[in-house]
């Protein structure tokens, strides 16, 4: 039986709505104490074999500092696909045109194409990248097909909180640059935590609280 890729779920580090919890930042960058986190506090959550063989972020300026902060110096090749954007239709959670973001992120360690090749629907939200709860159970759908498609057999995944929780598809709040390990179900394409049954032990800020809220709500609504 062959072996189960192994996905690291990564959340961002501390970004500027999350010290504030003013939502209407437009695609917020990391505050200073998330920079000391992607520098410092995510690499040591990971073991020390399997290393990811590819990164794979959300292309909001949050998730690629958080990834080129953690993993920059290293030689694992970063993707950016909007498959693993946040949720919300919030000024916070809207991504930035590509061409604003190849501005602000001038490096050859991003692979953009992915980007390119979705247009504009991703950062207008609409189409398969609506906020709606059917929309969002889609995307995670693709975004877990997406992954189990790959050829790597170790994946990092650097995205939101929310969409973390659409992802495992369990309700489980992150902590900013928590790092969760999770087998990849060959067949059902279902993430699977190794350890733990998604509860959670420690507390977590008021972002996600949020996000965790406004997923609990969702839920409830369908029932």
């Amino acid at each position: 039986m062959p072996k189960p890729k192994t996905i690291f779920l990564v959340r961002h580090a501390q970004a500027e709505h999350n010290r504030t919890l003013d939502y209407s930042i437009p695609d917020p960058a990391l505050s200073p104490l998330g920079e000391t986190q992607a520098a410092n506090t995510i690499s040591p959550q990971l073991p020390p074999q399997p290393k990811p063989d590819v990164i794979i972020t959300s292309p909001f300026r949050r998730t690629l500092q958080t990834s080129l902060l953690a993993f920059g110096s290293t030689d694992i090749p970063i993707i950016a696909h909007p498959l693993f954007q946040e949720c919300a239709s919030k000024p916070c959670d809207t991504g930035s045109p590509l061409p604003d973001l190849l501005a602000l992120f001038p490096t050859d360690r991003v692979e953009w194409e992915a980007v390119r090749q979705l247009g504009d629907a991703w950062h207008h939200k609409t189409n398969m990248f609506a906020s709606d709860d059917q929309s969002l159970k889609a995307r995670a759908a693709a975004a877990r097909d997406y992954l189990a498609d790959r050829p790597e057999q170790t994946i990092a995944v650097v995205t939101h909180g929310a969409f973390l929780q659409y992802l495992l598809q369990m309700i489980r709040p992150f902590d900013n640059a928590e790092v969760v390990r999770c087998d990849l179900d060959e067949e059902t394409h279902a993430l699977i935590p190794v350890a733990g049954k998604g509860e959670k032990v420690n507390g977590m800020d008021e972002t996600c609280r949020d996000e965790l809220k406004e997923v609990q709500d969702r839920t409830i609504k369908q029932g």
